[in-house]
């Protein structure tokens, strides 16, 4: 971590700031001698966040027997920590409102945040050695880093996030590379400075890294790396990430396979509620028993098949995941390529969308399914029905095909980024008024192998290889990370890809 980055950003303007109310409200219940009274008395200073604790107060998410009417009341029905929590909680998401109409995706940051805390409040229930409601802030404030990187570094970050994939794993390496510090080191030293309790701070700093945390700590900062981890299951749809929060919760807590997954179906149901209570929009995800329906077809072996009734019926062959991907990539390679021939495994995704008549505009638009099968439809139309065109998540299209070397390859995917490019695609859900017509600027990832002579066709474990060390191609956003590296906070560049 750079010491002059981070003071730049801390000594950002933009920064985000805690409320009065929650400054002064972490003080008092920081003191030895706590007066409920005058803590209640505090908080109802505050008319709005009053009306948002006793309205998630009376909700079905604590399902009391009886009404409460004020915070005096919310006190002795849950607790100073819980309403304690709430208070922090909606002062929080106050505090990271949207700045501005455009660039960072705050309504995808907060869906984030939400599954996750849901996510830690119930295993901290079900292990039965963290406060429920510490759990569920620690995971509520993880990631505020991030908004406050965007502030600092503006479009910079914002290729940041891009470069992740969706990943929220990979954001520390590419930040690191990019601007030299992380959103957990900008977020723990935020929450120091706003005096949150050391178990925060921990769980802040170490969100991606539970191991390195110390042994008070460590517990919680588990709870919370594995909340995230729940949530991006439930945000990229993959039976890998689901195979890892599986094999996490069993190693770290002794979660059965049927104890997590009933842990992401009660997260999810509790992630509807509280978008209804923090008036955020939850966006259309697939239901997690969909999920983990298609993960038991795929370890008996009939998902993609003929047999498999989760097939799409809009000609999008719905295949989420690296090990549907490598499934369907060795079921689908036809026959023997001919000898010393490269496969290439390209993976696209939509980086900007040019809407039709705007000249020479693109608009960064929020990944969805829409979008992506916006672009499985323009690469159909310029490669033809192909049964190796298939999504892999909620934003990248993948296939396989085969080249006489890599360079032939990289030049197939610049025509292909200029075919897909010429061709418009019409968009319903982008547009809040009507349907729109667009082109897509795509980007690609691409990794090869050559097939040795004398090899059938390549097996899973080299379509697996070939996964994991897809890399971006220099026509698309690898630039942003060599720009990135020289911008400074306060004054970032805008990077254009070629």
């Amino acid at each position: 971590m750079s010491s002059t980055t981070l003071d730049a950003v801390l000594h950002n303007p933009r920064l985000p700031s805690l409320p009065a109310v929650a400054v002064e409200l972490i003080e008092m219940t920081s003191q030895p001698d706590l007066d409920l009274r005058q803590i209640a008395a505090l908080i109802e200073t505050d008319q709005a966040l009053s009306v948002k604790i006793i309205r998630t107060v009376n909700s079905s998410y604590y399902g009391l027997p009886r009404p409460c009417a004020s915070i005096n009341q919310a006190i002795v029905y849950l607790g100073l920590n819980s309403v304690k929590t709430l208070a922090l909680g909606f002062c929080l998401v106050d505090s990271v409102d949207e700045d501005d109409g455009v660039g960072f995706d705050y309504a995808s940051y907060w869906r984030h945040e939400l599954y996750s805390a849901a996510a830690a409040r119930l295993m901290a229930s079900a292990t039965e050695k963290v406060e429920d409601d510490t759990a569920f802030l620690a995971a509520l404030v993880q990631d505020i880093g991030m908004p406050a990187l965007y502030r600092a570094f503006r479009d910079v970050y914002l290729q940041v996030i891009d470069l992740a994939r969706g990943k929220h794993a990979n954001l520390l390496d590419i930040e690191q590379r990019a601007i030299k510090i992380t959103h957990a080191e900008v977020g723990a030293a935020l929450a120091e400075r706003w005096n949150l309790p050391p178990e925060l701070v921990a769980c802040i700093r170490y969100h991606h890294e539970s191991d390195q945390a110390n042994g008070e700590h460590q517990t919680i900062v588990r709870i919370v790396e594995l909340s995230q981890i729940a949530a991006e299951v439930t945000g990229t749809h993959e039976v890998d990430t689901l195979a890892r929060f599986r094999e996490l919760g069993e190693s770290w807590f002794g979660f059965s396979r049927e104890e997590s997954d009933e842990i992401l179906r009660k997260t999810e149901e509790a992630a509807g509620e509280l978008a209804q209570l923090f008036r955020v929009d939850l966006g259309n995800r697939e239901r997690v028993e969909e999920l983990l329906a298609r993960a038991e077809a795929q370890r008996n072996g009939s998902y993609g098949t003929s047999n498999d009734p989760r097939a799409s019926g809009n000609g999008v062959r719905r295949l989420y995941g690296e090990s549907a991907l490598i499934d369907h990539a060795v079921s689908t390679s036809g026959e023997s390529p001919a000898m010393n021939n490269v496969v290439g495994l390209f993976v696209c995704h939509c980086r900007r969308l040019k809407m039709a008549g705007s000249g020479s505009n693109h608009h960064k638009v929020q990944e969805s399914e829409v979008v992506r099968d916006a672009l499985h439809r323009s690469l159909t139309t310029c490669l033809g029905e192909c049964n190796s065109i298939a999504p892999i998540n909620d934003r990248e299209i993948a296939f396989v095909t085969i080249g006489k070397d890599e360079d032939q390859l990289c030049r197939q995917a610049e025509e292909l980024r200029r075919k897909v490019a010429d061709v418009t695609v019409r968009l319903v859900g982008v547009s809040p008024t009507s349907a729109v017509h667009a082109s897509i600027d795509m980007g690609v990832r691409l990794a090869t192998c050559r097939v040795e002579p004398g090899t059938e066709r390549p097996d899973r474990e080299q379509y697996r290889r070939l996964l994991s060390a897809a890399r971006e191609l220099p026509i698309d956003d690898e630039k942003a990370v060599q720009a990135a590296t020289v911008n400074q906070p306060g004054a970032p560049s805008v990077v254009q890809a070629a």
